[in-house]
This record gives C-alpha cells, structure tokens and sequence, in this order.
C-alpha cells in the first residue's frame, strides 16, 4: 500500500507539474487544467506529498526499486527540465541587454529556483534509495556521499540516478549467486 500511495503522490506531481504552466501556455483558455495562479500552490502540495510519502515508505521498499521509481520520475519530468533550460537560455539574453537588464530577465530567478525545486523533488526516491542501500551496507558511506553530492546538483541529478540504479542493479543480481555458493 505505502508503494502505491508514494507512487500515486509521485504521479500527481508529474501531472501537476506539465497540467499547469507548460499546458496553459501550449492550449489556450478553452484548455487550461489548472490556471498559473494556482499552479504553484498546486505544486508545493504535490511536491510535499511526493516527499513525505517517499520518506515514510523508504523502510518498506527495496533500495533498487527507489532507485527505478525515481529514474522513471525523473526521465518523465525531462522535457520539462529541457524548456526550462531553453527559456533561461533565452531569457538569460535580457540580462545583457544594452542599457541593463530587460524586465523580462526578472523571470530568471523564478525560472531557476522552480526548475532546481522540481529537480530536487524528483530526487527525493534516489535520496531515500542511497539511505536504504547505506543503512543495508550494499554501498560504503563515501560511495553514498557521492551519489547524494550528485542527486542534489543539476543535471549531474539525471547521470547519478542512471549510475544508481545500475550499480543497484548489478548488487541485487550479484547477491542471489552469492546466496547460492554459500
């Protein structure tokens, strides 16, 4: 129950977060899912319940299918983070506008802070993932440091959770044959 529950929390920001600004500005009125005054706010509830329900599930789940459920949240969510990267590009311009900064380039910091705040969402089962597998001792304390410095840093975020899961993965088929020599 508690796997479907943080996966449902996890799936509603997803929906949350492409049914609100990206939806809004792509299909005019006749269209909107949620309006941008509410997307926020809509948001921040999503991205609380993502993380609580992760954190309370975290002793329940195996670290590798953390691992897998949060490398699916985050590959989901990488469109997103790809016009984010285009708008900053483009919005980034203003700022060296001739004269100071353009009033379009006041979006920046917004634009920067969502994007990073979604990215550290998403990363709340590769989190939960590397304390199970550090509490399990599947990986040294060093190796968990890594894998956290690299989930909290952006872009490096999508590389850590692949490296993740691999190495997980490659633990969790290594492990049955040991069981067996023994």
């Amino acid at each position: 129950m508690s796997r479907i529950v943080s996966l449902a929390a996890s799936f509603c920001f997803v929906a949350t977060a492409y049914a609100g600004g990206p939806f809004t500005m792509a299909f005019y009125p006749p269209y909107p899912t949620l309006r941008i005054d509410v997307w926020p706010l809509v948001m921040l509830v999503c991205a609380a319940a993502t993380v609580i329900c992760t954190h309370i599930s975290r002793d329940r789940r195996r670290p590798r299918d953390l691992a897998f459920w949060g490398l699916v949240i985050k590959l989901s969510l990488l469109p997103f983070f790809l016009v984010m990267s285009l708008l900053t590009l483009f919005v980034g311009a203003y700022l060296f506008a001739p004269g100071g900064p353009g009033p379009q380039a006041f979006i920046l910091p917004f634009a920067l802070l969502g994007a990073y705040g979604i990215m550290i969402v998403t990363s709340s089962h590769g989190f939960a993932a590397i304390s199970c597998a550090r509490e399990e001792q599947l990986i040294s304390p060093e190796t968990a440091k890594n894998y956290k410095r690299g989930h909290a840093i952006p872009v490096a975020d999508l590389a850590s959770s692949i490296r993740l899961y691999l190495l997980l993965r490659r633990l969790d088929n290594t492990a049955p044959a040991r069981s067996q020599d023994a």
